[in-house]
């Protein structure tokens, strides 16, 4: 060692760097649970709109179901 050797002082970049790369690595995970936590709420979603409307489908096959069997043993 050398009385002339300088202390290096790290430039912003540098010592800014690893903090960054934690804020942006948990900014990422953050938004990628949010990013799959929406997507099965809205997949649940889609899917109960589907039951309902096969179910809404089959109710009314069966009343217009009903209504012509009436309508075949009706005297007139």
């Amino acid at each position: 060692m050398s009385c002339h050797m300088l202390i290096k002082i790290p430039s912003s970049f540098e010592a800014w760097t690893l903090t960054w790369l934690m804020v942006i690595s948990m900014f990422i995970g953050m938004v990628t649970v949010t990013y799959f936590y929406i997507r099965r709420k809205m997949k649940r979603k889609y899917l109960l709109a589907k039951i309902e409307r096969r179910r809404s489908r089959r109710s009314s096959e069966e009343s217009a179901r009903n209504s012509q069997q009436a309508d075949a043993f009706k005297v007139t």
